[in-house]
Parts: structure tokens; C-alpha cells; sequence
């Protein structure tokens, strides 16, 4: 956080985050930033996601990402947590 607070009082305008699949985690987030000093606009990274195969990819690239059970149910897929 204070690595990212840097950017930002060094002149960065917004932040993108990395995609998620828990809005838990993107208010997380912003309630860090805010505790962090950073007030500038916060946006939520997307992508869409269309098999439940390509999301388990996505996850495991991004170094572990959560996902809820729910995501997983509306493929069929019995719903995991996956970690690095």
C-alpha cells in the first residue's frame, strides 16, 4: 500500500485494479486506500468470463484470486477457492 499511496502523491490520476470475482475484495480495497491517505478514483478491473475452465486460468494467473461458489454454480462446477 504505501508503494501504490507513492504513486499516487507522485501525480497518478486513478487506479485500476487487477479483476476480482468478490466485490468483497474490491471494497476491501478501497476501504485500504482510504485508511491509506489515497483519494483518488478507484476503478474496478474487468473481464469477462465465459467458461468456467477460462475463469480457473485467470485466477491461477493472477496468483491465487479467489472465487466464490457461487461464480462456479452458474457453470455446473461444484465451486472452489483456488491459491497459488
Amino acid at each position: 500500500m504505501d508503494h501504490l499511496k507513492a504513486k499516487v502523491d507522485a501525480g497518478a490520476d486513478y487506479i485500476c485494479t487487477q479483476f476480482f470475482f468478490d466485490n468483497h475484495d474490491f471494497y476491501d480495497f478501497r476501504e485500504r486506500c482510504e485508511l491509506a491517505g489515497i483519494q483518488v478514483p478507484i476503478i474496478a478491473g474487468i473481464m469477462p468470463i465465459t467458461t468456467l475452465s477460462g475463469m480457473k486460468r485467470m485466477a491461477q494467473m493472477a496468483l491465487g484470486m479467489r472465487i466464490r461458489r457461487s461464480c462456479c454454480g452458474q457453470w455446473g462446477g461444484r465451486g472452489t477457492i483456488l491459491r497459488p
